[in-house]
């Protein structure tokens, strides 16, 4: 199985989601969807979200948490994927839980480079990304990769260092996500790009307060949304698909 070369820029005819156990994902129809495995150590609406234990690297390389590696190793490998132990142990309060959560964009990683795995940084770095640091820890909750240059993000300082490396961004206001727990969630975790041209959303754009600007910027990329829901978009840890 050939899986797409650049994290969260799958090109058309995709055959692998990784995502937790969601009813509007079953609706996609892919050919392989391997639920995330539910990590206790962390809040009940967060246990099973898979930018917090599961990285895409890109070219068939994954990394993940201790925690999941067996997990992922026994069903990622006989797809053809090389599967890497990561360093860190999750925990249970913000920054520990956001080890791996590191957005990949092209040839740039957007992460807190403090709190990000070092067997992460050391991966990325040997394979020519660009890593850029930012204070968010959360850059792959806060992120919606819709390009390999283009992003959507809440985050002011993800925004600017987005923007500063050459980046088609769009800045979006907080909120307008559910997150059970929480007063709200993000938007990169909410959705997630299932072909090239495009953006699933678990849930109704309609009901985000960026409607307005979100709707005009995926349009001048040519990417389609695709609604798992009439309701609010709701967090669910991003989707991996590869």
């Amino acid at each position: 199985m050939t899986l797409s070369k650049l994290s969260n820029c799958p090109g058309d005819g995709a055959l692998l989601l990784i995502a937790q156990d969601c009813p509007a994902l079953l609706k996609l129809n892919f050919k392989h969807y391997i639920k995330t495995k539910p990590i206790d150590i962390l809040p009940p609406s967060m246990r099973a979200h898979a930018d917090l234990q599961i990285l895409y690297i890109g070219n068939n390389l994954f990394l993940t948490c201790p925690e999941c590696f067996d997990y992922y190793k026994e069903r990622l490998a006989p797809l053809g994927a090389e599967v890497i132990c990561g360093t860190s142990s999750l925990q249970g309060t913000y920054p520990y839980d956001a080890a791996y959560n590191i957005c990949v964009a092209g040839k740039t990683a957007f992460c807190n480079t403090k709190t990000a795995d070092k067997t992460a940084l050391s991966i990325l770095s040997d394979n020519g990304f660009n890593i850029i640091h930012v204070n968010q820890g959360y850059t792959k909750c806060s992120t919606a990769v819709i390009s390999e240059s283009a992003v959507i993000t809440a985050d002011t300082g993800i925004y600017k260092a987005a923007h500063t490396a050459g980046f088609d961004v769009l800045l979006t206001e907080p909120g307008g996500v559910t997150l059970e727990g929480f007063s709200y969630g993000f938007f990169g975790g909410c959705c997630g790009k299932i072909s090239k041209n495009k953006l699933f959303i678990n849930g109704s754009i309609k009901n985000h307060p960026s409607r307005h600007k979100i709707i005009p910027f995926l349009e001048k990329q040519n990417v389609k949304i695709i609604e798992g829901a009439d309701k609010a978009p709701a967090d669910i840890g991003s989707l991996i698909v590869v």
